[in-house]
């Protein structure tokens, strides 16, 4: 990712937009021609797009600068809405004032301290001198007339007023990078795709959506993080990944996200091995099942239905082994008389191999259907827009 883009070259960069003139946006925005034309070339460069097309007649924005003027005005309104919340005058002039003595350094500053706990923390993840997080943080202070950070025990730390207006600036920020992701489409970064997904959906709806998406884009690179749901949901709002794939019932509650439904839910069955004593009869009862020990999942959709089957004891059975390794619950499957409640599609080709078997049984259920999930208000680039067709048109119909 480049640097942050420059706040006040972005005010000016919508002042000549308004304008459709560089001369009229330099008188009123207090700049010399020559460094408003310079702060265009600047996001010009950094984005890898035209904002403009200049003529006799004036100075005009093309489609993608007036998508990019979108982008800025939504963001510059979220920093707007924060200041609202926490500056003692809200005069609207006094918090354009202010607004205008805000720079990227400052909330990313901000962004640190608040997401890491202390000011200490905040300069190792930044990766600069700790008197300069304190300077960028005590500017940010003295402009909004706030206090932003205590003393304690464990040294500075944020305040109360500090986590309310780091959510504005928080979404601030992401709002620009995803604008940097969404059009430098000349960068080797744009052709990445991030992308998390639990268990279940790694192994049943990747693959396909993987080589759906491969047929439409041969120069592109896909980035794959598995895990729970908590843990890709934070990876998510660390824009450590792009998207992730995961079940809707989970995602509901969660603020700051956005999701699209995909025609797609597990069916969980109880499995064992091939010539195990219970698939050569017919349907089993519960408590047959009991009799033999269960490998469980420590976490995930599995281990919840797992969870929510022995509260109701309709299952209860003497002895079960945790394990998040499924090659190890394969392995184990394979050598005992051992069961398992799995998504079909993660045994699939081994009970079409015949070396595993589904139990039948009353307990085999469906789960929460599937769902694309990513950052409330990101922009995809042009190859995480073909990823994300890719997944709906390979789990629809």
């Amino acid at each position: 990712m480049k640097s942050d883009l420059n706040l006040k070259h972005l005010r000016a960069l919508l002042v000549v937009a308004d304008c459709q003139s560089i001369s009229l946006a330099a008188e009123r925005f207090h700049l010399s021609q020559p460094a408003i034309t310079r702060a265009i070339a600047n996001i010009e460069e950094q984005l890898g797009v035209r904002l403009f097309e200049r003529d006799v007649a004036g100075t005009f924005v093309t489609p993608e600068g007036e998508a990019v003027c979108r982008c800025i005005c939504d963001a510059f309104s979220t920093l707007h809405a924060g200041l609202e919340r926490v500056v003692p005058d809200t005069d609207p002039e006094h918090l354009s004032r202010v607004l205008k003595g805000i720079s990227a350094t400052q909330l990313r500053a901000l962004e640190a301290i608040v997401e890491t706990g202390s000011c200490v923390l905040a300069s190792q993840r930044l990766s600069i001198a700790l008197s300069s997080v304190h300077k960028s943080i005590k500017e940010l202070a003295g402009n909004l007339g706030v206090t932003l950070i205590a003393k304690e025990r464990g040294g500075l730390v944020p305040n109360e007023v500090a986590t309310v207006f780091a959510e504005n600036a928080c979404e601030m920020l992401t709002i620009l990078r995803d604008l940097q992701v969404r059009f430098q489409s000349s960068d080797s970064d744009s052709l990445l795709v991030s992308v998390g997904a639990t268990p279940d959906a790694r192994d049943s709806i990747l693959p396909g959506a993987i080589m759906a998406f491969s047929s439409i884009s041969e120069d592109f690179r896909i980035r794959v993080v598995d895990g729970p749901f908590q843990k890709l949901l934070d990876d998510l709002r660390n824009e450590e990944i792009d998207l992730f794939i995961g079940p809707q019932a989970k995602v509901v509650n969660h603020q700051g996200v956005a999701w699209t439904a995909l025609d797609y839910a597990s069916s969980y069955v109880v499995c064992g091995r091939m010539g195990h004593p219970l698939a050569v009869s017919g349907v089993v009862s519960m408590e047959e099942l009991n009799r033999f020990r269960w490998l469980v999942p420590c976490e995930g959709e599995a281990r919840e239905l797992f969870d929510r089957l022995t509260r109701q004891q309709i299952i209860s059975p003497e002895s079960f082994l945790e394990t998040n390794s499924f090659n190890l619950a394969r392995t184990l499957l394979m050598q005992s008389d051992g069961l398992v409640l799995i998504a079909y599609e993660r045994v699939r080709k081994e009970v079409e191999a015949g070396r595993l078997a589904v139990i039948p049984c009353r307990i085999s259920q469906a789960s929460s259907p599937m769902t694309i999930i990513t950052r409330e208000g990101w922009m995809p680039s042009l190859s995480q827009k073909q990823f994300i067709q890719a997944l709906i048109t390979t789990t629809s119909g």
